[in-house]
């Protein structure tokens, strides 16, 4: 799924349509003909736009099913869906169905195996279980770099002034926090010493935040192009279905006619 979203275009075949407004049949329909024509065609328009809606809304939740398990329920409800024709009243018999994702650049990371690297400065900044909860979450519009930032803040705003510590050797560093008490209870998690934790040295010299990498490597999590396959076959069987459905609710003759 790229930037742009995603979609498949359910149409019936413009051979149809040219038969069902009498082109290519030498004819020049007129009066009552012609108006029995149109009250057919519009049948099979509405036939084409309610089996739309039906395919727009089971893509979407096979969408969303797909992405949940992977990237939960957040970042899966940013996929939607829409039918063209969208304006109210208008029908069509070849109208079109698109799905799209309001975080598209999310997806796509996990679509397939992607190399992250930081956009500014040397560091991507990847937060520890010891990191703040809060900030952590993905935005609506699926922007992580400002979560982490908020997140970065956050963990200041609590602890105060987050210490560099470069390992050697290695290919990554670390943010810690010294002297900080393990919380008791529910909530858990950790704070500021007190001056008499302090006195009784009750406390972690270092708590790390944060792991410092140059870069990450995603592996691919999602199959999109194979629940988009699965669509298409679905709208196909959906189309034939409502049309055959119009066909035998109007058109059908008896055995004795």
């Amino acid at each position: 799924m790229d930037g742009a979203g995603f979609g498949h275009r359910l149409m019936v075949s413009r051979r149809v349509e040219k038969l069902l407004d009498g082109e290519g049949m030498g004819l020049a329909l007129t009066g009552e003909y012609q108006l029995a024509i149109d009250e057919s065609i519009a049948l099979f328009e509405g036939a084409a736009m309610a089996a739309a809606d039906q395919v727009a809304q089971w893509g979407k939740d096979k969408l969303r099913g797909e992405v949940t398990p992977a990237l939960g329920p957040k970042v899966a409800r940013t996929i939607r869906s829409v039918v063209y024709p969208d304006n109210r009243g208008q029908t069509s018999l070849g109208p079109s169905v698109v799905w799209w994702s309001k975080a598209p650049h999310i997806l796509s990371a996990f679509t397939e195996a992607q190399t992250i690297r930081a956009k500014s400065g040397k560091y991507l900044a990847i937060p520890t279980e010891n990191a703040p909860k809060r900030g952590r979450a993905i935005d609506s519009d699926g922007n992580v770099r400002r979560g982490r930032a908020a997140l970065l803040a956050e963990t200041e705003k609590r602890f105060g002034k987050l210490r560099h510590v470069p390992m050697k050797g290695k290919n990554f560093s670390m943010l810690v926090v010294d002297k900080l008490r393990k919380g008791r209870g529910k909530r858990g998690g950790y704070r500021l010493a007190t001056p008499a934790a302090l006195r009784r040295r009750d406390y972690e010299n270092s708590v790390v935040m944060f792991i410092l990498v140059p870069e990450i490597r995603t592996r691919k999590m999602l199959n999109l192009d194979g629940v988009t396959e699965e669509i298409a076959s679905r709208g196909f069987e959906e189309f034939v279905r409502a049309f055959t459905d119009v066909v035998q609710r109007n058109f059908a003759i008896g055995d004795n006619a």
